[in-house]
Order: structure tokens, then sequence, then C-alpha cells
């Protein structure tokens, strides 16, 4: 069961509470007990006091991949480029690698030396050393590569010519993780960034992956936010998904219909996702409620597999470790 989590009696409690974000959904739809883990498992499991189940699922949630701190990197540096853009200091593009690159030996180093067993959410563990698929020397120089190329195409990219000529009073958020209400429910959104530029709002979204269905999902979801909290029009918004590694820039302009199949959209996700609850208004799950997947090909590369598959990974990780071949 779900339970508020004291954290001392000079600080509020926490407390658990529902809401609703275009992951959270992609999550439950891909496997149950996966998202039972992340959002109810896990939870508490930060304090060292707490049970050790909630310590090792919160460890596990905190997990990382590869890909996953590709894509990490590359927004955290594109955001500190635009950042200083807008103070009128801006960055070489060598510089942006050689800090990209020296955070990414940074991550690896703390995920070799298991510095997030004692810092889980400080320190970077990857899936990749945490099961046995150790990078070779090969894959990292293939990773570098393609930090430098990622960032290569922000950087000849004629969005960021469009960037450099906006007006302080153009910037409208950058980076930011907000939120708005529907029926009640908190919908959380994560903007890269959206500006405003002849009476057009632009929201941008930065993507290190191939393209998938699903995104034009979350453009959909950014659409809402920027209605109810940016004060948008539909007419007056354009969304932009940029494929940094192909150099592709989709343009997407939302219609009421689009938005309102949106809704719809979360508001069934949302029933879908309280109907598995023990008990709504706390917010509380039993993890019998929510069943593993039956695509049994996406649990090898989950970072729970440990814990659902416990024979068959300790019989993998007791192995000598396996040079791995990265796919991307």
């Amino acid at each position: 069961m779900n339970k508020p989590f004291p954290t001392s009696s000079r600080r509020t409690e926490l407390t658990n509470d529902f809401s609703w974000s275009s992951s959270r959904h992609r999550l439950f739809n891909d496997c149950q007990r996966r998202y039972y883990y992340n959002h109810y498992g896990s939870w508490g499991g930060w304090d060292k006091h707490a049970d050790k189940q909630a310590q090792l699922l919160y460890r596990l949630k905190k997990m990382t991949n590869l890909p996953m701190l590709i894509g990490s990197l590359v927004h955290q540096t594109i955001n500190q480029v635009l950042l200083n853009l807008r103070k009128g200091q801006p960055v070489p593009v060598s510089t942006a690698i050689e800090n990209t690159i020296r955070d990414f030996r940074r991550c690896l180093a703390e995920s070799e030396r298991g510095d997030w067993r004692e810092r889980p959410s400080k320190s970077t563990n990857l899936f990749e050393h945490y099961y046995g698929e150790t990078p070779s020397p090969l894959d990292l120089t293939r990773i570098e590569d393609r930090l430098i190329g990622l960032l290569d195409a922000f950087y000849s990219s004629p969005i960021l010519n469009q960037l450099r000529s906006l007006p302080s009073y153009g910037w409208v958020t950058q980076e930011a993780l907000d939120s708005f209400t529907l029926d009640g429910q908190k919908v959380w959104v994560s903007l890269d960034l959206a500006v405003m530029e002849k009476g057009v709002m632009y929201i941008y979204d930065w993507k290190t992956g191939m393209e998938h269905r699903a995104d034009k999902v979350q453009l959909a979801v950014y659409a809402l936010f920027a209605t109810k909290r940016l004060h948008a029009s539909l007419p007056d918004l354009t969304l932009r998904d940029f494929y940094l590694d192909s150099g592709n820039v989709v343009s997407v302009e939302m219609d009421s219909e689009t938005v309102d199949e949106t809704i719809s959209l979360i508001q069934s996700s949302i029933e879908l996702m309280l109907e598995k609850l023990d008990d709504v208004n706390t917010n509380s799950a039993s993890q019998e409620r929510f069943p593993l997947t039956d695509r049994t090909a996406i649990c090898r590369q989950c970072s729970y597999k440990s814990v659902c598959f416990p024979a068959e990974t300790n019989e993998m990780v007791s192995k000598p470790p396996q040079q791995l071949t990265l796919s991307f």
C-alpha cells in the first residue's frame, strides 16, 4: 500500500499525489507493473530508513541507460547554450562539445564507481553497468562522436539562427516543468522552449531519438498547455519537433479537433489509472493490481527486470561482463 512519507518534524509531510503526464501515460501502456514500481513501490525509497524494497525500487527508478544519458546531456547543453544566448554571451560550438564530452565521462565514471549506492538521485547509475553489459572503448568513442554530431546539428540549424535574432521579450519559457488542471487533475508538461515571434508562438522539442507516433500526442498536450497557461490561440501556435540525428524538423499546427481528441485521450488515460488504485482519495495502490506486461521483449531493457525475474537476472549478472554493441 502507498502511504504518506514523513520527512521530519520541521518539514511538511510529502504526499504521493496523483497526476498525469505524457511519459506516465506511455509507461502505463507499456507495463503496468513498471508503472506501479515507478510511481508507488519506490515511494519514500530515497530515505535510508525506508524498507529495503522501496530503497531498491527507488535506486532502479533513478537508473538510466546510454541512449537516455545522451538525450539528457544534449538537452542540458542546449539549455545552457540558450541561457547564455539570452544573456548576450554566445557559447562556441567547440566549447559546448567539450563540456558535453566532459560531462559524459564524469557520468560514466560515477556509474563505474557505484556512487549511486549512496546517492541514487545525484549520481549516474547506468543500466549497462548494473546488468553487466559493459560498453567497449569503441562503443564509447561512437557515443562521443554521436554527441558531437547532435550538437553540430543544433548549431548549424536555422532554428538557432532564428533564436539569435530574437529580442528579449520574445522568450516565453525554457526547460520549464509546469502544469495545468484538467477535470481537477494535474497534468504535467516540460517544454524545451517556447518563444514568440511576429505574433506566433513557437514551441520546440529537441529529439535525440527516432520519430515516434507518440511525439505528436506530446505536442498536442503542449498545445493544450499553451492555450490554458500561456494565453496562446491555436491559429497562432506552431509546434516543432527537431530530430537532431536526421536534422529533420516536423512542424505541427493544431486545430480544435486535435485538441479535443487529446483531452479525451487524457481523460480516458486518467480513468484507467484511477481504476487500478485501492483508494482514489489517498492515491494508494497495491502491486497485485498492476500485472506484468505480456510484451516480454521490452523486459530485457527494463531497469526493474532484476525484481520481476530475479533468478534469470542473477544468473546473467554473475557472469563476466559482456562487451556491448550499441544499436544507435
